[in-house]
């Protein structure tokens, strides 16, 4: 099977995702294409290392809304899909599941359509609302193209439907690979609270370091792995127990996980957290907001907390410093849950299977 693989966006939980799903595909036999665009967050460097096996070409891409680049765009996709003759074209995020679509409609390839949002862009709270109901307006225009939506969550799928009206939704939840994942053993020393990722609007890092502010009295240290345009969010001189590392290698996350003890995620929107997929697999109890994507992941009580405001992160956060074996309990509950449903080869071979059944 010849598989297209089309983003904008290979930075962050999207690229890592498709890594994960195009190493599975290229070992199971599978012609596999890349088609993507490079932006400040890529990593560029690392691009032949993460997609060994896989052909990639650069399609320029722009995130925003430009009717004169988003149709050279579809040209160029156009171009691409007609040299490739691709089985399947399975397009990643919102812009190449608009864009994507269209020129799978004007090139006329036989080719099976598929388009995971991880995490649509109607929901991002750093837009007006006006534009927020222009991208809700976009995809509820590209599900009239055809295809298939994969959500990689439950309330995603919900979405998908409630909102975008899309006729054909399938539920492939988000995955890691879990042999890179070690188990934590805590830190030794004061309990270490982390977060991990771009440090951007969508993450929240402002409430992050006002939780930080919030146990400042107690003995816990709050770590951010990563960087990001919002990384004086974090960095306030009075703020004395929050430490921002940069951008840190596959290994250096490994690390931090081995010893950390909570897991505080206060994104405002998400799609399906890789990241917070990975900290439960360490077997690190999560405290998060209630959003989508978030709440997929944690049973609430069980796994960790899924919190409705600020002061209710701050004061989860608290209790699971303050209760050691409760800590203990929430971390071996999630790691036994999260290492059957959380594991990849689960998710290649659903994805598989939905290119299959619907051939």
């Amino acid at each position: 099977m010849k598989i297209l693989h089309v983003t904008e966006s290979l930075g962050a939980g999207v690229g890592h995702f498709l890594a994960l799903v195009t190493r599975g595909q290229v070992a199971a036999g599978h012609d596999v294409v890349l088609a993507h665009s490079i932006r400040a967050d890529t990593q560029v460097a690392e691009l032949d290392a993460q997609f060994k096996g896989v052909r990639r070409v650069v399609v320029p891409m722009v995130t925003e809304v430009s009717l004169i680049q988003d149709a050279l765009s579809v040209f160029r996709l156009v171009r691409l899909m007609r040299a490739v003759q691709p089985d399947v074209i399975h397009l990643h995020s919102s812009k190449a599941g608009v864009l994507g679509r269209v020129a799978a409609r004007m090139c006329g390839v036989r080719a099976q359509v598929f388009y995971s949002p991880h995490g649509f862009a109607f929901l991002r709270q750093d837009v007006s609302s006006n534009k927020q109901k222009l991208f809700l307006w976009f995809e509820q225009l590209a599900a009239k193209l055809g295809g298939n939506l994969v959500a990689c969550s439950r309330s995603e799928a919900d979405l998908a439907r409630a909102q975008v009206h899309h006729p054909r939704v399938h539920l492939v939840e988000n995955a890691t690979d879990l042999s890179e994942i070690p188990l934590t053993t805590g830190s030794p020393h004061q309990v270490k609270v982390i977060n991990a990722g771009r440090v951007c609007y969508q993450k929240a890092p402002w409430q992050f370091r006002k939780v930080a502010d919030a146990c400042a009295n107690l003995s816990a240290h709050f770590v951010w792995l990563g960087a990001g345009d919002l990384a004086a969010e974090l960095q306030s001189a009075a703020t004395k127990n929050l430490t921002l590392t940069g951008w840190l290698t596959r290994a250096d996350v490994a690390k931090h996980l081995a010893d950390a003890d909570i897991f505080l995620m206060p994104s405002l929107w998400e799609g399906m957290p890789l990241a917070l997929i990975e900290a439960q697999a360490a077997g690190i109890p999560a405290v998060v907001s209630n959003v989508v994507g978030c709440k997929d992941v944690i049973e609430d009580g069980v796994t960790g907390f899924v919190c409705d405001s600020e002061d209710g992160l701050a004061a989860r956060t608290r209790q699971l410093i303050e209760d050691p074996l409760l800590r203990k309990r929430m971390g071996e509950n999630a790691a036994r849950i999260a290492r059957t449903r959380f594991s990849v080869g689960r998710m290649n071979d659903e994805i598989l299977r939905l290119y299959a059944a619907n051939d």
